[in-house]
């Protein structure tokens, strides 16, 4: 069922479904659920069986532990980052989407202020006051620019790989003490980098003076 409700395009099926069940709120929230929650289920239960899959929840359930604990202390932690990532990205479609069903006239109806009606309206006043067009729209362009940031935000803090690769563009330098080879290093290279570097050229100056002893 989920596959053939995912074959159709999200605007026309949305549209469809708010056509049939006619104008309000109610038929918006039905609308839209049908459209985006079979994408956010199955997005959600791959990330799941995919950690389920990894190692460490495997010994975990060796060593024995709880169904619950599995579950909140190993796979939704693991799982969170992306399904909070993509939960982002698909308000901000659903933004768009109920901006189009409004503006389409299957939305809320009037006085009722949406972005969506307030763009309908404006095409009377186009020519004379655009920026009355121009405000609702800078409106959702924002809160969809604001969302893919939020959820970019979101997935730096969370995900474990993206923090090392931070904390490794941002380690501190090592000190090594003046006189020692290799000191000029320190303000070029990090920690693991020059002491990589200074164990080369030891290998280096090792191996020279075999040679001229041979």
């Amino acid at each position: 069922m989920m596959d053939l409700l995912m074959s159709f395009p999200p605007l026309l099926l949305a549209v469809a479904v708010a056509a049939a069940l006619g104008t309000g709120t109610r038929s918006i929230i039905i609308a839209l659920g049908v459209v985006y929650l079979p994408r956010i289920v199955r997005v959600t239960r791959g990330i799941s069986l995919s950690v389920v899959a990894q190692e460490y929840v495997l010994a975990a359930r060796a060593l024995g532990s709880p169904r619950w604990r599995l579950i909140l202390r190993t796979v939704l932690p693991n799982c969170l980052s992306v399904v909070v990532v993509q939960l982002s990205l698909y308000f901000a479609e659903v933004l768009l989407a109920e901006a189009a069903l409004s503006f389409l006239g299957l939305g809320e109806p009037p006085p009722t202020p949406t972005w969506g009606n307030v763009l309908q309206d404006s095409q009377k006043y186009i020519r004379n006051a655009p920026w009355i067009a121009i405000f609702p729209g800078c409106a959702i362009a924002v809160s969809v620019l604001g969302l893919n940031l939020f959820g970019d935000a979101v997935r730096t803090a969370m995900d474990p790989a993206c923090g090392h690769e931070r904390g490794r563009r941002h380690r501190p330098l090592m000190q090594v003490p003046r006189g020692t080879p290799g000191t000029h290093l320190r303000w070029e290279l990090g920690a693991e980098q020059a002491q990589e570097a200074l164990a080369e050229r030891s290998r280096s100056s090792t191996m020279g003076v075999g040679r001229g002893e041979d």
